[in-house]
């Protein structure tokens, strides 16, 4: 995860000294202090702790030394607030600390056994907590990073207490519960749509209507940065697909986590430095589309929140949901990402490292394929409203066109508003009509070709790139 392995603390934890294997000075004054401030962590003394000043003081230490009471302290600042993103960082750092480090770093082996039982108790004394705000994707690379440590104390002949293989059992408990929605239907492998629909649909209505109610699981919603808002709306969007898979909202609400703060990354001649998924993974994510589950779709879903520049996996998680029956949840992942693309048009040229495009061709036509469909759409919408109009009046036309009004392309916006001055003229609002309509010429003064028709730029840019 690229937000751990860009944290400003690695690159102090995993520096380079002359000897590693010294101790710290422990009359060192910033030790002392360090020290000093930790032991009163818990007490009555504790509201007078800069916790900041701790951290960056073990950081400044740990340029010096490796010894691993360091380590122990500055987890331990992480580790007092039980905050999930917090613990998910200490277990991180942790596990690259002990990859590099310690083998050969003070204190003797005793003491470092004493001194990790302690750091494995006070992650035992979050799991509540970790369990129930985590986000599915911080509780799996917690698992994973735990894992890495059994692993390496494995191939170092190391012994592992109780408390941590407990602890690894516990975080692999998180993590399989939530790649496994409480939700998820049974679905036959069927080739048959409509089949599928109609069995995933019933057992949700089923466990909808069902009388007992499982509890509403809280959220702590948290905004004082913009990465606690990001894990603050992933983790309602995890809980809204959880419950309601075949709900649009919770695709929408976590690709607008994704993407709301995504700017268009650095290239050269339209290269970037970003790794490409795995080709065989693509594939076995493609050949398993025809017998998905909600879990494996799950699966995607979570992946997505880590890799945002991953764009064909937006392609492959709305074939799962068209799959599955969810039309609807497929129509809103292409609308979420035609929006991203209508902000930074330039991810259609960018390539990863191996030189591989962003988007595929065939990524390509779905999206295109869509902008097409939308002018047959709108003049059948226009009939029917009009329809509606004749029939029933105003007001339920005016209701029918905002029922149909979710779409986020500039273009259909536009055309919903002129349907709605039309309206309005018909039921004899002439000046309102005009206002309305004077309103939308301004406005489409300033537009470009490129923001209105998408599509048809990227078709032509797409035919100069043909090869004869």
């Amino acid at each position: 995860m690229k937000e751990l392995e860009n944290h400003p603390w690695v690159e102090p934890i995993l520096s380079e000294i002359e000897d590693p294997t010294l101790p710290i000075d422990e009359n060192n004054p910033v030790w002392e202090y360090i020290d000093s401030a930790i032991a009163s962590m818990g007490t009555i003394s504790h509201g007078q702790i800069d916790i900041e000043k701790v951290q960056q003081n073990a950081l400044i230490l740990l340029k010096d030394s490796k010894d691993t009471r360091i380590i122990v302290h500055l987890l331990r600042t992480l580790q007092h607030a039980k905050k999930p993103q917090n613990i998910l960082l200490a277990i991180y750092l942790l596990s690259i600390y002990i990859a590099k480090y310690w083998l050969i770093s003070a204190p003797q082996p005793k003491l470092k056994a004493r001194l990790f039982k302690q750091i494995i108790q006070r992650f035992s004394q979050a799991n509540k907590i970790f369990d129930e705000e985590a986000t599915a994707i911080e509780k799996q690379l917690a698992y994973n990073y735990l894992l890495s440590i059994k692993q390496f104390f494995d191939t170092n002949k190391l012994t592992c207490d109780e408390e941590f293989k407990q602890l690894l059992t516990t975080y692999q408990r998180f993590s399989l519960q939530s790649s496994n929605p409480k939700d998820e239907s049974k679905i036959p492998s069927s080739n048959n749509k409509s089949v599928n629909k109609k069995v995933v649909v019933n057992n949700i209505e089923n466990k909808s209507n069902s009388v007992v109610q499982e509890p509403l699981q809280s959220v702590n919603i948290n905004h004082e940065t913009q990465v606690e808002w990001k894990r603050t709306l992933i983790k309602v969007a995890e809980i809204l697909f959880e419950k309601h898979p075949e709900n649009p909202i919770s695709i929408r609400l976590r690709r607008h986590a994704i993407f709301y703060s995504l700017t268009e990354p650095l290239n050269n001649n339209d290269i970037t430095d970003l790794m490409p998924v795995p080709i065989d993974r693509i594939n076995e994510y493609k050949a398993n589309i025809a017998t998905s589950t909600i879990q494996q779709w799950a699966k995607i879903e979570n992946e997505l929140t880590l890799m945002p520049f991953w764009l064909e996996g937006h392609f492959i998680s709305a074939n799962m949901a068209h799959h599955l029956g969810f039309n609807n949840v497929a129509e809103a992942i292409r609308d979420e990402l035609q929006t991203l693309l209508n902000r930074l048009p330039k991810l259609y040229d960018l390539k990863y490292s191996d030189h591989t495009s962003f988007i595929s061709d065939s990524m390509k036509k779905w999206l295109i394929s869509k902008n097409s469909l939308s002018q047959n759409s709108q003049t059948d919408l226009e009939q029917a409203i009009f329809e509606c109009y004749k029939e029933k009046g105003l007001e339920a036309a005016i209701q029918l066109l905002e029922e149909n009004n979710y779409s986020k392309d500039l273009r259909d916006n536009y055309y919903y508003q002129k349907i709605n001055a039309q309206l309005l003229k018909h039921a004899g609002f002439e000046t309102t009509a005009k206002q309305q309509a004077l309103s939308i010429l301004t406005a489409c003064k300033n537009i470009t070709l490129t923001e209105w028709e998408p599509s048809f730029i990227e078709t032509l840019i797409q035919l100069t790139k043909t090869n004869n």
